[in-house]
């Protein structure tokens, strides 16, 4: 989604838990302080380039060169977003000695597991339809929280019945919506939005308090349901790494998976196919016969 004439710092929070997102800036001013604004501004590739050697010299630390180069990557969305540039000097950089790849595919979700979410038992009436709606957009799309927090109510196609999902150039996304999902957010778009929006906002879901909802608030979501997997990893992450599983044992094609989950690359999404070999330990896993 863009975001016009927004700060640095909303842009950030918009996309981010709050933790992320002062990491995120702590990088960015770095960076900016090291390079100067002018010059981070009109920066070019072997400029990005030049200062990750600059860290990797000065860090021993991979997990803190990786997190200072999403914090500069984020700065030129940022940069993208308010039309300040017209270009992403980090778009092609891939630091794949940094990134850590390792999916734990027997710990994942099947797609039945992941519809449990959608009982969710909910404190406040009013709500009911938005978490439907929004833990929804987890099990069956796949989305990441900043997408879900980034929504307007512009991007719903009720016609189509369908979700624009606008990312970087290269990941925006037209995803259709299941029956049960349309169902709960023409509820929640008729009946609970009105009565919680206390200001106005384009932004699709709102808060308790009528403010726009929160990357910490929709975690919560999904958080608060941690205990019906015991000894499981379920958060955000796990549940579109097992979405994208899914689609892929059910025989969907890795292009399609690939523009399904807003993938730049096709071997991002390769990373997800499982061997017959992993696919077996899997099994046994789920069996304890390991």
């Amino acid at each position: 989604m863009n975001y016009p004439s927004i700060s640095l710092d909303n842009f950030l929070h918009r996309k981010f838990t709050p933790g992320s997102a002062k990491r995120y800036a702590f990088a960015i001013k770095k960076y900016l302080d090291h390079t100067g604004d002018m010059i981070a501004e009109h920066a070019r590739h072997s400029d990005i380039i030049k200062y990750i050697s600059h860290l990797r010299e000065i860090h021993s630390k991979k997990e803190y060169v990786l997190t200072e180069f999403y914090g500069i990557k984020n700065y030129y969305k940022w940069l993208l977003s308010c039309k300040q540039r017209l270009d992403d000097p980090t778009e092609k950089i891939k630091l794949s000695d940094l990134t850590i790849n390792y999916i734990q595919f027997q710990m994942l979700f099947t797609e039945a597991e992941l519809e449990l979410l959608l009982k969710r038992k909910n404190r406040y009436d009013l709500q009911r339809w938005r978490n439907y709606f929004a833990i929804s957009l987890y099990v069956y799309q796949g989305l990441t929280s900043g997408e879900i927090a980034s929504l307007s109510i512009y991007d719903i196609d009720e016609k189509n019945q369908s979700l624009s999902v606008i990312g970087d150039r290269n990941n925006s996304r037209i995803l259709f919506l299941k029956p049960n999902q349309f169902a709960a957010y023409k509820r929640y778009i008729e009946f609970e939005r009105p009565f919680l929006l206390k200001q106005k906002s384009e932004i699709l879901f709102i808060g308790k308090l009528g403010n726009c909802e929160t990357i910490d608030g929709l975690h919560y979501l999904i958080e608060s349901q941690r205990n019906l997997f015991p000894g499981r990893k379920l958060n955000p992450k796990t549940i579109r790494q097992s979405v994208i599983v899914n689609l892929l044992k059910n025989g969907m094609s890795l292009l399609k998976v690939q523009y399904f989950a807003g993938h730049k690359c096709p071997s991002t999404t390769e990373r997800y196919k499982q061997d017959d070999i992993s696919h077996l330990r899997e099994e046994m896993d789920r069996l304890d016969l390991f």
